[in-house]
């Protein structure tokens, strides 16, 4: 009966929310598709932005960090009900100069934030300078990450890259060369290579300039395999009824050393590796309907070993994997309604093993179905909102209670979501909404959190 009444309550929702609608604005013109981008971009700041993970460079979490103590079982749909569409991205990784924030309730306290600054600005005739900066702040990051890269652009499409991120600890950031060829008649067709030196400047820092000699630094990093990072990346149409995107990264294995002062023997060891690929096939059957396929997968090792006096290191071999295979669908039914569809299936291994006998090892994998149904009305200008129905149906299939949560990750959690806003033509938009809990056990109408997000271009 509670479940009905919950249910009752969004079909009401949807019913107010769909009666108002004669037609406010023009309708937008835009073409509707996906894209794997901003998982890209996520993915790759893992690994280019370590010390901003929660637990910092070393944390014995990982380098995913998938599981902590303040996550729980709703935290998958949380950050879920929080995400921009899917045309959103698209549209956000089409622009030059942007910013775009959104936030999402994960507990009664807690807000998940992630906010995105980017701009592009012509140097000279043929060079451009690009900034980049991310803010994150959730269970999982407290990251404040900026990146600058300079251009060179040739008529015949190919384009050289230098960039360098400005990490707010030093020794972690990074520089970067890169090449790649984007067609100037052809929109989102092309192909970009780059390789980067991660925490270029850390040994720099920390042995020829002894940072551990001033009072506020008390330990060394030492790399004794620098790491770097491939990467490339890439988006084409094939002919006129496809497009496709692909995307992929590795980091050769590395080794570096953390110890006390300048005490070479009192610390720890790490090797370190790390890789994901992903891949979309969208098929475009009108401009106002497309749907496909994608598939991602990400991986990370480290093996921690103690130095000759590092006692209390906590020694360990762990890898970290998350696989995800779905679909989706994109169609503009009426003016101005648009209509989304996804669904994923998804896998979290997790093993670790220690090397002291007495320590408890990790053998620990969870799998979801991980879905949206998502009714947006999108003029080009004017009243904006949309209304949701999201699922997270995820089982633990071995290792209960092994990596840390706040309680069990295994539950069939369900939500409906609603958020009104704005549209100001191209520029700019903004939602704010809430959602309500569906599932068996919840108070009616139980209250799913709120959320809000918002974009502005030029």
């Amino acid at each position: 009966m509670v479940h009905r009444r919950a249910v009752s309550r969004v079909t009401l929702c949807l019913v107010l929310f769909i009666l108002p609608c004669p037609l406010l604005a023009q309708r937008g013109g835009a073409e509707l598709h996906a894209t794997l981008q901003d998982w890209a971009e996520f993915s790759w700041l893992q690994i280019l932005d370590r010390n901003g993970g929660t637990g910092g460079r070393f944390s014995d979490l990982g380098i995913l960090r998938r599981f902590d103590q303040d996550i729980d079982a709703e935290y998958q749909l949380d950050l879920l009900a929080s995400r921009f569409t899917r045309a959103e991205d698209y549209r956000w990784y089409g622009i030059d100069n942007g910013f775009r924030w959104r936030a999402g309730s994960i507990t009664k306290r807690d807000l998940a934030t992630y906010s995105e600054f980017k701009t592009t600005v012509a140097v000279g005739a043929h060079w451009r300078m690009r900034v980049r900066f991310n803010r994150e702040e959730n269970p999982q990051a407290d990251r404040s990450f900026l990146r600058v890269a300079f251009t060179r652009r040739w008529e015949s499409g190919v384009f050289g890259v230098i960039a360098g991120s400005l990490d707010p600890l030093k020794p972690g950031s990074d520089i970067g060369i890169g090449v790649g060829w984007r067609d100037a008649e052809v929109p989102r067709r092309e192909v970009k290579l780059d390789v980067t030196v991660l925490d270029w400047v850390s040994d720099l820092i920390h042995l020829r300039l002894g940072a551990a000699d001033q009072s506020q630094i008390d330990s060394t990093i030492e790399y004794r395999t620098q790491p770097i990072a491939f990467r490339v990346g890439g988006s084409t149409p094939l002919g006129k009824s496809f497009r496709v995107e692909g995307y992929a990264a590795v980091m050769r294995p590395s080794a570096v050393l953390w110890y006390r002062e300048r005490n070479e023997n009192d610390g720890l060891r790490q090797d370190e590796r790390f890789g994901f690929v992903g891949g979309l096939i969208e098929g475009v059957v009108t401009r106002d309907f497309s749907a496909g396929i994608f598939a991602t997968h990400i991986r990370a090792r480290t093996e921690r070993s103690a130095l000759p006096q590092g006692s209390s290191v906590l020694e360990y071999n762990l890898i970290e994997k998350t696989t995800e295979l779905g679909l989706f669908a994109l169609a503009r039914v009426a003016n101005p309604w648009d209509v989304e569809l996804w669904l994923s299936r998804n896998w979290r291994p997790e093993t670790r093993t220690h090397r002291d006998p007495a320590e408890t090892d990790v053998d620990y994998l969870d799998r979801a179905w991980t879905g949206q149904l998502l009714l947006i009305r999108a003029p080009a200008s004017g009243f904006t909102a949309d209304v949701s129905l999201l699922m997270d149906r995820r089982t633990v299939v071995r290792g209960d209670g092994q990596v840390p949560s706040a309680g069990s990750l295994g539950q069939h959690n369900r939500r409906a979501r609603i958020d009104l806003g704005w549209r100001f033509g191209d520029q700019m938009m903004f939602l704010i909404g809430f959602g309500m809990d569906l599932d068996p056990g919840e108070p009616a109408g139980g209250f799913g959190g709120a959320r809000g997000r918002f974009t502005v271009s030029w």
